[in-house]
């Protein structure tokens, strides 16, 4: 009998080599930036005395995400020269890398810490109320961090008239409702095009998009 040779799978072209590269290391900054806030709350945060810990525990917790954004947006900007290369032959000019919005990182990582502890301690025993806040300022944390890089992408092409876009890439197993944003497109022209919308625990990326 004569066997059958199989068909090798199509290769990946370059630029969704680098669009899944950059993805994977941008979920690596979220997954340190999770660990590091972990941690901070375990060695800061006392459950029974917030008013005398919160802040020296935001201090340090805000110094983590905001370099992780800074470190998200870098790693965005590079990824947004390699593509346009891949594209369209030329590097282009190097983005301008977003501004962290400090008001929204301090308040996103005080909702879903302290005051979501002081919420849940009225009606859940302490360890899983804080348990519960831990767990929530670490992912709230890491999606202010990714924002450095997300909107790095989604701002730096709507001022690049090589760009057509932007588009959403996912993780390989999404949630329901990012499942269902996969591989939305951006025009650079678009109301609200250079906003991403994110949740905690989301491994979603943006992707530039070139004519």
């Amino acid at each position: 009998t004569s066997s059958r040779a199989r068909r090798a799978p199509p290769m990946a072209s370059q630029p969704d080599r680098l669009a899944d590269r950059h993805r994977l290391a941008q979920v690596a900054i979220r997954a340190a930036t999770v660990r590091s806030l972990l941690a901070l709350w375990d060695a800061l945060i006392d459950p029974t005395d917030l008013d005398a810990t919160t802040p020296v525990w935001l201090d340090a917790a805000m110094a983590v995400v905001l370099r992780r954004h800074d470190e998200s947006a870098r790693l965005a900007a590079t990824h947004i020269g390699r593509t346009r290369y891949a594209q369209v032959g030329d590097v282009g000019p190097t983005p301008p890398l977003v501004i962290p919005d400090s008001e929204a990182t301090a308040k996103a990582l005080m909702v879903r810490g302290p005051i979501l502890l002081r919420s849940q301690m009225t009606r859940l025993p302490l360890e899983a109320a804080t348990k519960s806040a831990k767990a929530a300022q670490a992912q709230a944390g890491a999606r202010r961090a990714l924002t450095g890089g997300r909107q790095t992408i989604t701002q730096a092409v709507r001022t690049d008239p090589a760009a057509t876009g932007w588009r959403r890439t996912t993780s390989a197993n999404p949630c329901d409702w990012c499942a269902s944003k996969a591989g939305q497109v951006w025009a650079t022209d678009a109301d609200g095009g250079d906003f991403f919308q994110a949740h905690d625990h989301c491994g979603c990326g943006a992707e530039p998009l070139y004519q």
